[in-house]
């Protein structure tokens, strides 16, 4: 008689067995690379046979090129991307195009050779683009798209076995190409220098295929070692020139607001030395149409001249008779509006005899940037046409990563970066002016994007005096450096040394809150001055005249002549 089996014994094995299957599914289903393959016409974006795809640098494009009449177009978008020097106007349906020399605007219409519109979406002709555009191009079929190359030095790494690239970074990632042993990639997750970035996904590297595919490789398939490719291209359209200083650049704005302080210059400037260049405040913007008012004068700049100073003035939009963004912004987005207040600036400073200009507009939001710098490229073209210098003041880009400086050097002379405001009017904590590693920091990021002969750094000769209530409400007046000093000593604030600023703080107690200051002095600024130098950049400016003390003269004196960074109130010797 057989022996019957036991149910628990029979539910427990199937346990088991469903169990193992569970775990080898999991295995399989987490470690065993998915074969899946996304059609070439999905990952180029390419709708029907009208369409082409585009791939830069920055990746493949969401946005598809189109044929009309046979003939290729891109996308304004990415045509503006590929070529800095296109800038499409929508308010006025209108394409800009900027040379080194030259204005060209085009409209639409609908027989046009350039510009092409299909509903809300507007094309310009690929032709075109290639006429302005410093890149090469390589164009490829099934499916149709072409790849546009404007780096032309970068890393490369090579498979060492056979290898696919996919979409994502991962094994179940959906495969875009494949890439046989021995084929080069260029790697997008390093420098010119081989260098790795800190964003690398860990396993993975990022590449690019010369038929242009982006994606990812297992770094098991690479060789380590990365090699930098240097591709020759023909670009020959005319390069923007720029007028720089042979000395470094010691500039000090000066606040004028009437002419009175014009023709106060001599006085307000009696002792400064080791400066060569003065930037009055001149031009302001007065209304949405471009009207500037003008404070400029052949006199002054005649006693200038006298002194060994080259003048710069300063065209702001805060201090005339509109000041706020969206004036800002409606003046920038007005193609006769920029062209009115550019013309008039340039044609006042020509009749005084000024040697530059000076821009800073400090109303510019995120959405208005790219039509501050189509202002700052039509700016350009005038002012190299007129021999003016041209310079373009900015925040850190901690404040404003949205400004592109790179394009703001390729056609302006120097890039100012205004290291000053970290605790500003308004802010809700008491804190340093331009605390060292603030500043240290606003040259570095600027450095990224701007070439160092072309860069200022503008410091303080200024400081605020923070009152904190009992309430924790926050208050401050900015105060001149004598006039810091002095407050310091009449009302005998303890000091103490700020680690986390680099530099001195002074505080004492009131009967009505707490009083703070973080003196810029002499020492501070010798100490910036000699990163600077260290740098290696362009120079610096100092903001403003009124608020320096005399003992800076002797340091800005050593600064420009190359000398040592001696301050005489110490006798100290830096940099």
């Amino acid at each position: 008689m057989k022996k019957k089996k036991s149910p628990v014994l029979l539910v427990l094995t199937i346990a088991v067995f469903v169990a193992a299957a569970g775990a080898v599914w999991f295995v399989w289903d987490h470690f065993t690379p998915s074969k899946e393959r996304m059609k070439p016409e999905d990952y180029f974006a390419i709708e029907n046979e009208d369409r082409f795809g585009i791939v830069t640098e920055d990746g493949t494009s969401k946005e598809s090129g189109r044929r009309f009449d046979g003939e290729a177009f891109l996308p304004i978008a990415v045509a503006e991307e590929i070529c800095p020097s296109l800038f499409y106007d929508e308010d006025d349906n209108k394409l800009i195009i900027t040379t080194p020399s030259t204005i060209e605007s085009f409209g639409i219409d609908g027989s046009s050779d350039i510009l092409r519109q299909d509903g809300e979406e507007v094309f310009i002709s690929q032709t075109f683009v290639r006429q302005y555009a410093e890149a090469e191009w390589r164009s490829y079929s099934g499916p149709d798209r072409v790849v546009v190359e404007t780096v032309f030095a970068y890393p490369v790494t090579e498979t060492a076995e056979d290898a696919v690239i996919r979409y994502r970074a991962g094994i179940k990632s959906p495969i875009i190409a494949d890439a046989p042993a021995g084929t080069a990639l260029r790697s997008l997750d390093a420098d010119a220098d081989g260098n790795i970035s800190a964003d690398k996904i860990e396993g993975w590297t990022h590449v690019l295929t010369e038929d242009g595919y982006r994606g990812y490789v297992e770094d098991r398939y690479l060789e380590e070692e990365i090699t930098l490719k240097e591709d020759e291209h023909t670009y020959t359209q005319p390069e923007y020139t720029h007028i720089l200083l042979e000395d470094p650049v010691s500039l000090v704005f000066h606040q004028t607001t009437s002419q009175a302080a014009n023709d106060a210059l001599d006085r307000t400037a009696a002792g400064m030395k080791g400066v060569n260049v003065i930037a009055p405040t001149w031009f302001f913007l007065e209304n949405e149409s471009g009207q500037m008012s003008s404070l400029a004068s052949a006199s002054y700049v005649r006693t200038a001249h006298g002194m060994g100073l080259s003048v710069w003035a300063v065209v702001n939009d805060f201090d005339g008779a509109v000041n706020s963004a969206a004036s800002t912004t409606a003046m920038l987005r007005s193609e006769s509006a920029r062209s009115k207040a550019i013309s008039d600036i340039v044609m006042n400073l020509l009749m005084v005899g000024a040697d530059g200009i000076c821009l800073d507009f400090e109303k510019v939001s995120a959405d208005t940037a790219p039509y501050y710098l189509e202002f700052i490229r039509e700016m350009s073209v005038m002012a190299r046409n007129s021999g003016l210098v041209l310079s373009v003041c900015d925040y850190v880009p901690t404040f404003t990563k949205y400004l592109d400086r790179a394009e703001q050097a390729r056609v302006a002379d120097y890039v100012i970066v205004m290291c000053y405001d970290e605790y500003a009017a308004g802010s809700e904590k008491a804190g340093p002016t331009a605390s060292m590693s603030f500043v240290e920091r606003g040259i570095r990021d600027t450095l990224k994007e701007v070439p160092r002969e072309q860069t200022i750094a503008a410091l303080p000769f200024y400081s605020r005096l923070w009152t904190t209530g009992s309430a924790g409400n926050v208050k401050s007046r900015a105060m001149g450096m004598a006039e810091a000093a002095s407050y310091i000593a009449e009302n005998a604030m303890s000091t103490a040394y700020d680690g986390d600023a680099g530099m001195t703080r002074a505080y004492r107690e009131g009967v009505d809150g707490k009083y703070e200051i973080w003196p810029e002095t002499a020492e501070t600024l010798a100490q910036r001055l000699a990163f600077v130098r260290e740098n290696e950049i362009a120079g610096a400016a100092f903001w403003k005249l009124e608020l320096a003390e005399g003992s800076v003269w002797e340091l800005l004196s050593g600064f420009i002549s190359g000398g040592e960074l001696t301050v005489s109130v110490s006798g100290n010797s830096i940099g």
